[in-house]
């Protein structure tokens, strides 16, 4: 029964953990009209939950897990072995071109990165049309790993399977310092774990929540560290947050995050909860107009 239910229950869990980052964080914004937001959610959640517990009623059917042709495994291991080579001559340039003692200097990264860089200034170009390629084939290999990351494997095959999915998030951090590709492993690591619980019918127990909460701590704390090196290269901080954020935000130092993380931490999480909250506030503009 739980399995049955489990999607919707991480759909709700998501969205409960995004007003609590709004209730007991530091950010608020201007105009954000809470009641008009609910009075469409509400309604939402009710039909999307009363649709998803009509759509998995009855009877499950087992059903062997499918087999995958010969034909498509072929272009699997196409695509992964492509991605392995691209990956290793990505580490060989970045570990012959940059020092060590700048490997973890990932505010800089970010903004070397975007010096004067323009939105949608980019220039239609071969590099430019090779990059899309390349980035799109580096995603798929990742999740292709990621699905079978959890079936048995020899350790050789474990292995290659850890480096495509770590390379995938790592060499765009080092290189760059954006923490995308991390969100990216976060969300495509936690559905695989999700759909391999399911298949193989495993009771979601103490165990399986520690292992899952302990991955999802590790994730936040590194991508809580980009933050705080991110704004620490541009010289921001609590103190001066107020003057530099976006005019439709207002910061409160005296917010429960930051009273409980400290300054450094807390600024750094407070930061990272606007991921969460942006899409929401933008849904409370385009109700209002």
């Amino acid at each position: 029964m739980f399995v049955r239910y489990l999607p919707i229950l991480v759909y709700f869990g998501i969205i409960f953990i995004t007003f609590l980052s709004y209730a007991f964080g530091p950010v608020r914004f201007v105009d954000f009209n809470i009641p008009l937001l609910l009075s469409f959610l509400l309604p939402l959640f009710f039909l999307t939950f009363f649709g998803f517990a009509l759509g998995v009623r009855g009877e499950i059917n087992t059903i062997k897990k499918p087999v995958v042709s010969r034909d498509l495994n072929k272009i699997y291991y196409f695509i992964v072995i492509t991605s392995i080579v691209i990956l290793c001559s990505k580490w060989l340039y970045f570990i012959t071109t940059k020092p060590v003692s700048e490997w973890l200097l990932l505010g800089n990264a970010y903004i070397s990165a975007y010096d004067g860089y323009e939105r949608g200034a980019a220039q239609l170009s071969f590099g430019y049309i090779y990059n899309i390629i390349e980035s799109s084939l580096l995603a798929l290999a990742a999740i292709i790993c990621l699905s079978s990351f959890f079936d048995k494997n020899p350790i050789v095959s474990k292995f290659l399977i850890i480096f495509v999915v770590f390379s995938f998030a790592a060499i765009p951090l080092l290189n760059t310092g954006k923490m995308k590709y991390v969100g990216d492993l976060f969300i495509f690591s936690f559905a695989a774990f999700i759909i391999a619980i399911a298949q193989n019918k495993i009771n979601f127990n103490f165990k399986i929540f520690s292992k899952l909460f302990i991955f999802s701590l590790i994730i936040v704390s590194v991508l809580v560290f980009i933050m705080s090196s991110r704004y620490s290269a541009g010289s921001t901080d609590i103190a001066n947050i107020a003057n530099k954020i976006h005019p439709l935000m207002n910061w409160r130092d005296n917010s429960l995050l930051v009273n409980v993380f400290g300054d450094v931490i807390g600024f750094a999480v407070g930061m990272l909860s606007i991921y969460l909250i942006n899409g929401v506030y933008g849904l409370s503009i385009c109700l209002a107009m």
